[in-house]
């Protein structure tokens, strides 16, 4: 199943993105806004930049080396990154919608978590597409 690499790869990068560029200014004081601004405590700063880069990693290490994995375990990486992607983004949607957090720290600008909602829907679909896969399906999916 292409889809699952593709969705797979697609949210891997994504995610490691928006995380890498968080180490960086003006997008690191934008991110420190809206940790301090959502009332998330101040220590899930560095947790929430790392947790971005990890799940990144682990989504697109799993795709790449899918051959090198057995089936059984890729599947489960897949789908630990996804509700892993989930969990972070249900972190975004929280902070999108504190009315104290100004739209200009958020991603695009704007105040509907747009964004954070469209990963949680391809994580979803992603998760029930490797749930498909079935047992003795080719690792080239």
């Amino acid at each position: 199943m292409k889809s699952v690499n593709i969705i797979s790869i697609f949210t891997g990068i994504s995610m490691f993105m928006f995380g890498f560029l968080k180490l960086f200014y003006p997008i690191s004081e934008w991110f420190h806004i809206q940790i301090s601004k959502s009332g998330l405590s101040g220590y899930l700063y560095w947790p929430g930049i790392l947790s971005e880069i990890l799940v990144g990693l682990l989504l697109l290490s799993a795709v790449f080396f899918r051959k090198r994995i057995p089936l059984h375990l890729l599947k489960i990486v897949l789908l630990f990154g996804s509700m892993w992607v989930i969990g972070n983004m249900a972190v975004a949607v929280y902070v999108h919608l504190q009315p104290a957090v100004p739209a200009y720290v958020l991603p695009l600008k704007i105040k509907p978590p747009y964004m954070p909602l469209f990963f949680i829907v391809l994580a979803a679909i992603n998760m029930l597409l490797i749930s498909k896969v079935p047992a003795k399906a080719e690792i080239d999916f």
